[in-house]
């Protein structure tokens, strides 16, 4: 079962991930400091071209914002979930020859989809909340104005019964639309597609979709599982008395030392904090991978059938000319 394959299949590719993401995020910090040395070198040695592009993003705000959001998508999102797709296709013995930076393009697109499509979604939500809720847009400018938290509790507090069934329908539209993209967000970590094409964008959506969808719905509850859990393994290793024994001996004070203090459980926390945060990501990259593979096996179990029919034909005809034949030149 996909699902049950899933689970252990995601820590073969948690090991790997966790040794190339801090070069995948170090090429990622450069790129940026690289794109903001361009654009002050610009300014100061070219400033056409500075001029040229603040112009632009005056004149076309809602552009700049569209590229500002696909590029925080990618980078937050979309980026590590290729990246996890691709070393998982390499661990299951697939030959990658294209590099890393072929998946920028692929990652801002996915990534400007994404957001776009969580935009309107929170559009048509709003929308629908003012229409059904007793609030109505002379209240809320009322709220903002006064900029009460109270006030703004005790006005929302008799509306949860409208705000909280379409922030879940919301969520589940785009854990859905998750779902559907894993598959080729995989294709494209590789820059082919499961049918062996060059990769197509949105090519193989929805592929084992029921199977991804409870997994990548297994992955959203886990990361609200990851605080309790650190919590756990605090207590287990003794964080907060190793904390308070270490205040004693410095003779500080606890609330203003308390964040100076590094010990030992500090550390163990924070990596199995970074460390459930990428395995978040590579589950749904092993089930994304799998679902690929097994389209994969599709494309070709279909491919040998027509190999086999069409070799069946040509021994058949070559069988009747055979039988046509005069006797003597069979």
């Amino acid at each position: 079962m996909l699902i049950l394959r899933s689970i252990p299949f995601s820590f073969a590719i948690l090991w790997r991930m966790a040794l190339v993401m801090p070069f995948v995020i170090l090429a990622l910090a450069v790129f940026s400091a690289m794109f903001v040395i361009w654009f002050l070198t610009s300014l100061l040695f070219f400033p056409s071209v500075a001029f040229l592009i603040i112009t632009t993003v005056l004149l076309f705000p809602m552009a700049a914002f569209l590229v500002m959001l696909a590029v925080m998508s990618a980078m937050m999102s979309v980026v590590p979930t290729m990246v996890g797709a691709r070393l998982g296709l390499q661990a299951r013995g697939i030959i990658v020859k294209d590099g890393y930076g072929k998946m920028v393009l692929p990652a801002l697109g996915y990534g400007l989809f994404e957001s776009l499509l969580g935009i309107i979604l929170m559009s048509t939500g709003f929308g629908l909340f003012l229409l059904i809720s007793p609030l109505s847009l002379s209240d809320l400018s009322q709220l903002a104005e006064e900029e009460s938290q109270i006030a703004m509790i005790e006005a929302f507090s008799g509306s949860g019964e409208y705000a909280w069934p379409i922030i879940l329908a919301i969520s589940m539209i785009m854990i859905a639309v998750r779902a559907l993209l894993l598959v080729p967000i995989t294709g494209a970590s590789i820059g082919k597609d499961a049918n062996g094409i060059m990769h197509t964008p949105f090519m193989g959506a929805g592929t084992r979709f029921l199977s991804v969808l409870c997994v990548v719905i297994l992955a959203g509850v886990a990361s609200f599982c990851i605080a309790p859990f650190l919590a756990l393994v605090g207590e287990i290793i003794g964080f907060g008395d190793a904390q308070i024994d270490a205040l004693k001996s410095a003779n500080k004070d606890i609330d203003t030392a308390m964040p100076s203090i590094s010990t030992w459980q500090l550390w163990v926390l924070l990596a199995l904090a970074i460390l459930s945060w990428i395995w978040i990501f590579c589950l749904q990259c092993a089930v994304a991978v799998l679902a690929y593979l097994d389209k994969k096996r599709e494309y070709e179990e279909i491919r040998n059938a027509e190999v086999e029919v069409k070799r069946m034909a040509a021994e058949e005809v070559r069988g009747l000319w055979k039988e046509r034949m005069p006797p003597g030149r069979r």
